[in-house]
């Protein structure tokens, strides 16, 4: 359930308000996803990824693995064309290397989006500043 959350937060259908001022807390969500290893590829003609790292906590996971296919699943098609197409390796490799760069900020913004739907879930949210009173002035 968690994971659904985060897939539709990402893909823009949940609602990222918070009550009463308080900002979702993505710091330790965010130090797990920096644990976070994944890969992409095709598994029967379908662009998947899969984990090969994981950060500990599997909904963190899945915003890792839905950021990828998110940003690179329209590209699928081409990456794949790229990879089993000819050439030598260097030149495959860089010209799916200069895809993945070009999507890295929807990456990052798909990550982000996802870690505040979940700390959202979780509860994780820090209080608003507030003055505090100064005494002895």
């Amino acid at each position: 359930m968690i994971t659904l959350a985060a897939l539709m937060l990402m893909q823009g259908f949940a609602d990222t308000g918070t009550a009463a001022g308080h900002k979702p807390d993505t710091t330790v969500l965010e130090q797990k996803l920096g644990k976070w290893k994944g890969r992409w590829g095709f598994d029967n003609g379908k662009f998947v990824c899969q984990t090969t790292q994981s950060s500990g906590d599997s909904a963190v996971d899945s915003v890792g693995c839905s950021a990828l296919i998110a940003c690179l699943g329209p590209e699928g098609q081409r990456l794949n064309a790229i990879a089993q197409g000819a050439g030598d390796d260097r030149t495959r490799a860089d010209e799916i290397q200069a895809i993945a760069r070009k999507s890295a900020p929807c990456v990052a913004d798909k990550r982000r989006s996802g870690l505040i739907a979940l700390a959202e879930l979780r509860g994780f949210t820090s209080a608003p500043r507030t003055k505090t009173k100064e005494y002895g002035r």
